[in-house]
């Protein structure tokens, strides 16, 4: 449903900001819907994370990919899922979206069951997604029709009253 590519036209309207926001936001809308999947077969956190990170590699946006990914510390090994939440709080890439790291960060924490708090997230960003793309359509009249006047009706009208303009210029010479 949040695919933009439907829209061709408007695409170059929008700001390069807004179109990654959307990209990053479509990303972790997948990114959550399938950890959520690994949460409730029973995986853990970081089982779950890393498995997602495999199976989306293709999907997901490079640098989103990049940071959601386990870095290497200094002593050579993975960073722990803790530490990846932490940092995740932290990033400018996800700095919209920084609540719902550190969400899972303190749920995680804490010992709590993630099931429910990712199922939220994922759903509040679907309909973050449905309402950003409602108020997009909201405003594509206006902008097929700027273009349309711009582009489509001048080359419409020469060609319909071109010959009708040719013949009378002739009329008139004669």
């Amino acid at each position: 449903m949040g695919n933009n590519e439907i829209f061709v036209i408007p695409l170059h309207f929008q700001s390069k900001k807004i179109r990654i926001e959307r990209k990053n936001r479509a990303g972790l809308i997948h990114f959550f819907d399938a950890l959520l999947l690994y949460l409730q077969a029973g995986f853990a956190l970081s089982y779950g994370w890393q498995e997602v990170l495999k199976a989306s590699e293709g999907s997901l946006p490079v640098d989103l990919a990049g940071i959601l990914s386990y870095q290497a510390c200094e002593s050579g090994e993975l960073e722990s899922i803790q530490d990846v939440l932490e940092r995740l709080q932290q990033e400018e890439i996800v700095a919209s979206h920084y609540v719902w790291f550190s969400v899972i960060f303190e749920l995680y924490k804490s010992g709590s069951g993630l099931t429910r708090g990712v199922e939220s997230i994922s759903k509040y960003l679907r309909n973050e997604q449905i309402r950003d793309l409602e108020s997009h359509c909201r405003t594509l009249p206006t902008k097929v029709n700027v273009c349309l006047m711009f582009f489509f009706l001048p080359p419409t009208f020469l060609w319909i009253f071109g010959p009708l303009l040719l013949e009378i210029a002739r009329q008139f010479n004669s």
